[in-house]
């Protein structure tokens, strides 16, 4: 079977995305059946909410259960890096690299919802009422996260741990230059709503101009500084796209148009296919 993988689905074989989703497969079985034979205390004499027994141990349980799957995944995904040692590959191959990341942590971080599921399942065979849980808002919430993870995930991958800790400092240290200019705006500008505004534009015009810049100038930047605004492009571009969106749109948009939030998510991807060829080709400069 590997070998086969190796010779017909190299990134496949390369992210380890069957076992992982066989590992996942079995732990939301698993926790589907915990949360159909958890006690829901007296069920018969009140209505349930579905995920109040979720926590304290099924949530222990389930964060043990979902690190120790992402150290085993890391440990595997570490022994070949595809990228470092330059399997053929083109926008499309480094695209499905990262959805196939993304599918396993997903999978590795959502089961709870199995829980949940195994929950309500067991009322309604039982035929009693109950309350149900903001699935859609813990969706969004897992799917950020995933996300996010995803992201760090690809950045180790590209641009190697060092990288992307130092992206970690420079973020630091430009949330701090960022917080000082906000402290001279306030003190300059009596209308608090103008204020607001422009720092909240400034804030998320950092990430586009990351962006602009590597695009512009990766031939000519320090491989180490290039490196450092690649990572912070990709983590930060969705939260700025977020903002720009709800800055312009207003909050009551959002509201009306829930789907908007998955459409921000599915960018991501997007961003990822388009910004695949200035990774290429900062992989491909020397060091």
């Amino acid at each position: 079977m590997k070998k086969y993988l190796l010779e017909n689905y190299p990134l496949i074989w390369n992210t380890k995305l069957l076992p992982m989703l066989g590992l996942a497969a079995c732990g939301h079985v698993f926790f589907f059946l915990l949360g159909y034979i958890v006690d829901k205390g007296s069920i018969y004499e009140r209505v349930y909410t579905i995920g109040e027994e979720f926590f304290p141990l099924p949530f222990l349980l389930h964060l043990i259960v979902s690190i120790l799957l992402l150290v085993f995944w890391l440990m595997q995904l570490s022994k070949n890096n595809a990228f470092k040692h330059f399997y053929p590959s083109n926008q499309l191959k480094l695209l499905g690299l990262y959805t196939q990341y993304f599918i396993i942590i997903f999978a590795v971080l959502t089961f709870s919802l199995s829980f949940m599921a195994g929950e309500k399942t067991h009322l309604l065979v039982i035929d009693r009422p109950f309350y149900g849980a903001e699935e859609g808002t813990i969706v969004q919430g897992l799917l950020i996260a995933s996300l996010f993870i995803s992201l760090l995930v690809l950045c180790v991958r590209i641009t190697e741990v060092r990288t992307l800790l130092l992206t970690i400092v420079f973020s630091g240290v430009l949330s701090l230059v960022l917080g000082m200019v906000s402290a001279f705006l306030f003190s300059i500008f009596s209308d608090a709503n103008l204020f607001f505004l422009l720092v909240v534009w400034m804030y998320v015009a950092i990430p586009f101009i990351a962006i602009l810049v590597v695009v512009t100038n990766l031939a000519t930047m320090p491989k180490l500084f290039s490196g450092i605004l690649i990572n912070f492009s990709l983590l930060f571009f969705t939260p700025a796209l977020y903002g720009a969106i709800l800055l312009i749109f207003k909050e009551e948009t959002f509201n009306n148009m829930p789907l908007l939030n998955y459409g921000i998510l599915l960018s991501n991807f997007l961003f990822i296919l388009l910004y695949a060829p200035v990774l290429h080709q900062w992989r491909a400069v020397p060091e």
